[in-house]
């Protein structure tokens, strides 16, 4: 499992209490560090909690993340990365809106 390469062991046995080891298993590693690296770019300090989580969100594409980021930009204002930190139900929303850009 790659995961250990981006968190302390502390925090890989959360995930790994918190996720299905099938789940686990199957990350794409490439799209997870694409995601990733896509986080640390606007700065998201929260990149642990959405491990925890929201782990999920990294088998989405870094671009469609992205947009979704954009519209919340556009939305909450420039402290839109702070105001998403507080309040990761924007998350939530960001995971819905990609679920339903898949069935479309």
């Amino acid at each position: 499992m790659f995961l250990d390469k981006y968190v302390s062991d502390e925090t890989l046995q959360l995930i790994k209490k918190n996720y299905n080891v099938y789940f686990l298993n199957n990350l794409d590693e490439k799209n997870f560090q694409e995601v990733y690296a896509l986080l640390n770019k606007y700065n998201c300090y929260f990149i642990e909690d959405l491990l925890l989580n929201y782990l999920e969100l990294f088998t989405y594409s870094a671009l469609d993340i992205e947009e979704e980021l954009n519209v919340l930009k556009e939305e909450l204002g420039s402290d839109y990365i702070n105001i998403i930190g507080d309040d990761l139900l924007y998350i939530d929303e960001i995971i819905e809106k990609l679920e339903d850009r898949e069935y479309i």
